[in-house]
């Protein structure tokens, strides 16, 4: 399987992200693999082999929406290559009804979960099905829980300003980003920083 770097464009064709991507070599994949953490890649701009995604069972529906990154950490435990073209060779239009604002919250979760299950494979004991993962994440120490809702509505906040940005409704984009950066300072603010950089490199700022 390959994929490449991707650019992310409002509807005036504005570049208002860029992938961050660094899978350019089989070694800085290995070296995911053998952390336990989950590889992946743009799924718009994958190609895949067929025979090899059949011959790991194709995607599995209990993972969506991340069902793509079930299926890509699959390929690898089954010894098959996956790669990032080091090139910008999509465009990627962010708009309201883009599945990576909308079901959001739902994504988090289901990587969580296929990161669990991923993690039960590679010690060889079953994965375990969504109701009882989920019953686990509820009976997790209260500080716990909260701290992952925490990270977890800043993403989605932040997700949601870049949106916001692309709409140019500046209001709630200022609105959302001051709540998210007030959840998780350093990272979004690390983000923004970035995403200025790129827009002025762009002139899409």
């Amino acid at each position: 399987m390959a994929s490449s770097l991707v650019r992310h464009i409002d509807a005036k064709n504005r570049v208002i992200g860029k992938d961050n991507s660094t899978l350019f070599t089989h070694e800085a994949v290995s070296k995911l693999v053998s952390a336990n953490e989950l590889v992946g890649f743009n799924h718009p701009a994958v190609a895949l082999r067929k025979t090899a995604v059949l011959a790991v069972g194709g995607y599995r529906q209990a993972f969506w929406p991340a069902e793509d990154l079930d299926l890509w950490n699959r390929l690898l435990e089954n010894g098959y290559k996956i790669l990032v073209q080091p090139e910008y060779l999509l465009d990627y239009r962010m708009h309201g009804r883009s599945a990576s604002i909308s079901g959001a919250r739902l994504t988090r979760t289901k990587v969580r979960y296929l990161k669990e299950c991923m993690i039960c494979r590679r010690s060889g004991k079953a994965e375990p099905d969504w109701d009882s993962f989920l019953a686990t994440l509820r009976c997790a120490p209260l500080l716990n829980r909260l701290n992952m809702e925490r990270k977890d509505l800043a993403k989605i906040l932040y997700k949601a300003a870049v949106l916001h940005y692309a709409q140019r409704e500046y209001a709630r984009l200022l609105f959302k980003l001051r709540i998210a950066i007030l959840l998780q300072p350093r990272q979004i603010l690390g983000q923004v920083i970035s995403k200025t950089a790129i827009g002025r490199q762009t002139g899409a700022f």
